[in-house]
């Protein structure tokens, strides 16, 4: 097995968090929509039942986009029915958040290495301490730029 690095948590932070996140809250919309997940609607003048199509997933509907088309739901009780508006609307504050906070990570980060550089390590580390070593009085940092002779 390769060497595993922090690469696998970056990106578990950097996307698969928001990702997750966003996912859970869609589908807990869907989900509270869809109770009590039986397909029965009833008569509003009878105690008879009849079928009702309670998969708003498969018709690619989502719930709560307001409150006519929360109100076609027959099967939906008056409080559930304002549970799924409210939600819907965290939810899509959820789905915005996520995005900007995913994407403006990586442009974040994409600017400060543009403005500020970055640091790659060069070699490893030898496990010799710095005061340990006699012939080393001072350390001084030297930085190459292309075009000037000496360096800085």
């Amino acid at each position: 097995m390769g060497k595993v690095d922090k690469h696998i948590a970056n990106f578990q932070r950097r996307y698969f968090l928001w990702f997750s996140i966003m996912f859970l809250s869609v589908m807990t919309v869907y989900n509270y929509s869809s109770f009590p997940f039986d397909n029965l609607c009833k008569e509003p003048e009878s105690d008879q039942y009849y079928y009702c199509n309670q998969d708003l997933m498969g018709s690619m509907k989502f719930p709560g986009w307001s409150e006519e088309e929360t109100n076609k739901y027959d099967w939906m009780t008056q409080s559930q029915q304002k549970l799924i508006q409210f939600y819907s609307k965290i939810t899509i504050a959820i789905l915005i958040i996520c995005s900007i906070a995913s994407v403006g990570r990586s442009l974040y980060e994409l600017v400060v290495v543009i403005f500020q550089g970055s640091y790659d390590e060069v070699g490893s580390s030898m496990n010799i301490s710095y005061s340990e070593v006699p012939s080393i009085f001072a350390y001084v940092c030297s930085y190459n730029i292309c075009g000037l002779f000496l360096k800085i």
